[in-house]
């Protein structure tokens, strides 16, 4: 899985929008089936989103499903050049993801596509959904990444029954349980959910800049003005990486000479703290290309 700073979330039943997608600067996309799509539209936003999807371009894309539609939606969609996998919402049920998942392969299996090269990202977006994060992220070996989706007024903050603010205590603890349980199953790249205030640019940096420092490592958004703030806030600082270069320059001619730790600029440095150092390093190399 890469690492998306930014995924943008664009209405399946909007053919000028899907257009003008390919030209944004977002990581990856999300081409929606199923919230910003009316029930009417539903079939039309289908036939929208497959054509998209057979369109030139990276493997970025991605689909947010309808529950109740999941199946025909895989099976359409399953298989497209720039499919990279299927974001399903609400998700408590390992059986349900199993069940996708299933769904997934015998698409694949019908498109001639590699089979177990179609993922999945899952929404977190329920108390439940949370409390079973861990479990549900090992459902499948699809699942390549997930959402926390506590956004303001949003199912998760209507669940809870609590009030909502981008700094206080109400979601804090859904957030980092989310991030927790991501991370013990092995999510490198989790994400962080929508910041609905669209004109609130320094609400979003602020907001941002928070997530990152608990481990967030990018979020989805809903607006191309947001994308270029993601795409910045959530890569690796520049001050940090020359830093993590200097160390690596210190520690690792001294590693190879036999020592297991050095001081470097007034801390004990270890191969814990190389390891890191390489891991922040790598992702800037790869933004910079």
């Amino acid at each position: 899985m890469e690492w998306i700073r930014s995924l943008l979330f664009v209405p399946a039943n909007r053919p000028a929008f899907l257009e003008k997608s390919a030209r944004l600067p977002a990581d990856a996309f999300v081409v929606d089936l199923e919230d910003s799509v009316p029930l009417q539209e539903k079939e039309a936003a289908r036939g929208m989103a497959a054509a998209h999807l057979r369109t030139a371009g990276p493997r970025n894309c991605w689909v947010r499903v309808n529950e109740s539609l999941a199946s025909a939606e895989v099976a359409a969609l399953t298989g497209l050049p720039r499919l990279a996998g299927f974001v399903l919402p609400k998700t408590e049920s390992a059986n349900e993801i199993q069940s996708i998942a299933d769904a997934i392969a015998e698409a694949e299996r019908r498109a001639g596509a590699p089979v177990g090269d179609t993922k999945l990202m899952l929404t977190l977006e329920t108390a439940k959904g949370i409390i079973l994060a861990y479990s549900l992220l090992q459902a499948s070996p699809r699942i390549a990444n997930a959402i926390f989706a506590g956004a303001r007024d949003g199912d998760l903050m209507r669940d809870l029954g609590c009030e909502w603010s981008s700094h206080g205590p109400e979601l804090m603890h859904a957030r980092q349980s989310a991030l927790l349980a991501m991370r013990a199953a092995g999510v490198l790249y989790p994400l962080d959910g929508v910041y609905t205030d669209l004109r609130d640019a320094q609400g979003f940096e602020k907001d941002s800049v928070l997530s990152a420092r608990l481990g967030y490592r990018g979020r989805t958004v809903i607006h191309p003005d947001q994308i270029a703030a993601a795409n910045r806030l959530y890569a690796p600082a520049a001050e940090a990486v020359a830093r993590y270069r200097r160390l690596l320059a210190a520690f690792e001619p001294a590693q190879a000479q036999g020592s297991a730790a050095i001081e470097f600029e007034g801390r004990m440095i270890d191969e814990a703290m190389a390891r890191n150092a390489r891991r922040i390093v790598a992702a800037a190399e790869m933004f910079e290309k």
